[in-house]
């Protein structure tokens, strides 16, 4: 499953990908004010507590979650990584193909 992410943080964001708040790994990292693409491994996919994504912005060092979701049915992810993490938001999309 392909994560497309964007930032909007004037730092680098390094993400990760959780199973509920557990076994995070790290996708990748997004230049500031960047975005890239990731591929999720399909193994990570099945987690029952519903996924959540850790960004972790390197210039203040602070983190934050976005999520949880469940991708059944899902193609893909949209990740906005704003500058106010309250604002962070992730879209499910169905139906890319």
């Amino acid at each position: 499953m392909p994560v497309w992410v964007r930032s909007l943080n004037a730092s680098d964001v390094d993400v990760y990908l959780a199973c509920g708040s557990h076994d995070a790994r790290q996708l990748g990292t997004i230049e500031e004010e960047g975005s890239d693409a990731f591929q999720v491994p399909e193994k990570r996919l099945l987690c029952a507590e519903g996924l959540n994504f850790f960004l972790v912005v390197r210039e203040g060092r602070s983190g934050y979650w976005v999520g949880p979701f469940w991708p059944q049915a899902t193609e893909g992810v949209r990740l906005l990584s704003e500058e106010y993490a309250g604002l962070s938001s992730a879209e499910l999309i169905a139906g890319m193909r």
